[in-house]
């Protein structure tokens, strides 16, 4: 048994997917992800059977995804530069393992995509930020033309009951002056009738 060779056996998407607990799709879009990058796939037909470092890269692939946010073509990127086998043929011909050149040239598009992200993620913050101010002045003004009309408000209706008031009290005073004349009147009219 010592010198025997372990056999590599080929898996289908759902097994690989079935395997990270993560979707058939997300597979998909990470094969199809390395295949731009320049990873290969043994196929059979074409349909892609994947093997043990195939499911490892997949893998680190969706922790990067997962858990440094990074979006799938760039956690490619970061694989293809850790990994040292760039390319896995039909026939199983050896990896070729990238130049330091090829490292460092794909690890500076890396850096720049990632200072882009970066960069238009503080012109959105900025602009956010320039937007909410706008808003809170707007509000501001609001907010002083509205108390400024609750103020005018309240004058009149002060204005308005003191009229209200004096209406009242005028009301009161020409009530208690028909009142008199009317008990005048009543006394006029009996002096008139008995005498």
């Amino acid at each position: 048994m010592a010198g025997q060779e372990i056999i590599d056996l080929p898996l289908g998407t759902k097994e690989i997917a079935d395997t990270l607990k993560i979707s058939e799709s997300a597979v998909r879009k990470y094969a199809l992800a390395l295949e731009k990058a320049g990873y290969e796939f043994e196929k059979s037909g074409t349909a892609r059977l994947f093997k043990h470092h195939d499911v490892e890269t997949f893998r680190m692939i969706n922790k990067l995804t997962e858990n440094s946010k990074l979006n799938v073509e760039h956690a490619v990127a970061v694989v293809m530069t850790r990994n040292t086998q760039t390319t896995s043929s039909v026939a199983g011909e050896n990896a070729v393992v990238p130049t330091d050149q090829e490292i460092m040239t794909q690890h500076n598009s890396l850096l720049l995509a990632v200072g882009n992200q970066l960069k238009m993620q503080q012109d959105l913050i900025n602009s956010l930020v320039e937007s909410i101010a706008i808003q809170r002045d707007e509000s501001d003004k609001r907010h002083a033309e509205l108390i400024g009309e609750i103020e005018k408000q309240e004058q009149v209706n002060k204005d308005l009951n003191d009229k209200l008031s004096l209406a009242v009290d005028l009301i009161k005073k020409l009530d208690s002056k028909v009142d008199k004349i009317e008990e005048n009147e009543k006394k006029g009219f009996f002096k008139r009738l008995f005498g």
